[in-house]
């Protein structure tokens, strides 16, 4: 009986074990069509978090400037560069001149909306990848301006709204408006 019993244990430690190829082959199957339904899901969720992402950055580069006008008492712009997908936020002066001879709630010496070497760059930002920053409209400008109030202006010293729409590559797309009031939101 004994030796019965070790022969079989002995088959059985040294028998052949592994996966067939076609085992093999259906799991490859299996995993590739699983694969196939996954990826696309992960990638539709990938540009609808970096579409949320640059929203939230403009909201919150607007809110930041706005913030910092009425905190450091300085003119503060918003400016966007369609083409390069960027946006800059700064102070428009240099912090030296802040007559305003023509009453319009623009310092004198700031009058240019661009960023010169004197001035200071509060928030500056880029579109993340496969996000295209579409339109930024104030008043027909790419740009505008906080007052230290809070307010915001636009080149020829009016108040002014608008809004800053971006898409990522499958259409979605969010609006950041800004209201009169200094207010922003995103839609």
């Amino acid at each position: 009986m004994k030796y019965c019993k070790d022969e079989i244990m002995h088959k059985w430690l040294h028998k052949n074990s592994g996966f067939t190829l076609v085992e093999l082959m259906i799991v490859m199957s299996i995993i590739g069509i699983l694969s196939s339904i996954a990826v696309p899901k992960f990638m539709g969720s990938l540009n609808r978090s970096r579409l949320t992402e640059a929203s939230l950055d403009i909201f919150g580069t607007i809110q930041q400037s706005r913030t910092l006008a009425a905190k450091m008492n300085r003119n503060i712009v918003v400016a966007f560069d369609i083409g390069l997908g960027t946006y800059t936020a700064f102070v428009n002066d240099d912090g030296t001149d802040t007559t305003d001879s023509d009453n319009d709630s623009i310092p004198d010496g700031a009058e240019n909306w661009t960023v010169d070497l004197t001035e200071k760059v509060v928030a500056r930002g880029e579109m993340p990848k496969n996000i295209i920053l579409n339109s930024a409209n104030f008043n027909g400008n790419p740009f505008f301006m906080f007052d230290n109030k809070g307010l915001p202006y636009d080149n020829t010293g009016a108040l002014t709204s608008g809004s800053v729409q971006v898409s990522n590559v499958t259409g979605s797309q969010r609006t950041i408006s800004l209201l009169m009031s200094g207010h922003s939101r995103i839609q």
